[in-house]
């Protein structure tokens, strides 16, 4: 990337037309900035009305690189901006995989099915949700306000789901100590009974040994 910053975009214009290409599709990038710096490059742009848009926003990516230069990854946050811009201005497609996948675990209808009592309304909520992210799966601006929609729903299920991991763990706990309880049980009773053993082993012994002085 740092040969990307000293290249004269203009030059390729008139003298690297072939250096013109487009992103891949689909690629799986690890963070948004690696996603925004290639479909955002203006080298997929060079004979278009979107380059100086893009030279713009590759511009604007690269100060926020320098900014957090010191960090480990580029936050989110300062990126959105730039994001979005480039949605309404280069038309770009941000990928939604991994947001859909994530709310898809949250408006699943069968992880609802065995509560008890069986909860029809969250079960129509997540029906409803769950359509309309299958509806807007490529739109990531959907996805996100999908999300927001749905924040006290997906609130109330992470609530839930640290009930029942609580729930879960005190199970898990009692069946501990029962087991230990048991454990410690039948420790006793093997003592008792080896002690009984000892006891009927002494007596056996001393009758063997006394007996034919008593004759």
């Amino acid at each position: 990337m740092q040969e990307e910053d000293n290249i004269k975009w203009e030059n390729l214009i008139f003298y690297g037309m072939e250096q013109r290409s487009a992103p891949a599709k689909d690629r799986d990038y690890t963070n948004l900035y690696m996603e925004l710096i290639d479909k955002c490059s203006p080298k997929h742009y060079l004979d278009t009305t979107k380059f100086d848009s893009a030279k713009n926003i590759y511009a604007e990516l690269k100060k926020v690189k320098r900014e957090y230069e010191l960090a480990d990854e580029i936050p989110e946050k300062p990126l959105i901006p730039i994001r979005d811009r480039a949605i309404h201005e280069l038309g770009i497609q941000i990928q939604t995989k991994h947001k859909v996948d994530h709310l898809m675990q949250y408006f699943d209808p069968e992880i609802y099915i065995d509560m008890d009592p069986y909860p029809m309304e969250r079960i129509r909520q997540a029906n409803i949700f769950r359509k309309k992210v299958l509806q807007h799966s490529d739109d990531i601006l959907a996805i996100e306000a999908i999300e927001k929609e749905a924040s006290e729903f997906i609130s109330s299920r992470d609530e839930e789901i640290l009930k029942q991991e609580k729930n879960e763990q005190q199970r898990r706990n009692r069946e501990e100590k029962e087991k230990r309880e048991q454990y410690e049980k039948e420790k006793r009773n093997d003592l008792v009974v080896a002690c009984v053993i000892i006891g009927l082993s002494l007596i056996f012994f001393i009758i063997m040994v006394f007996a034919p002085f008593a004759i």
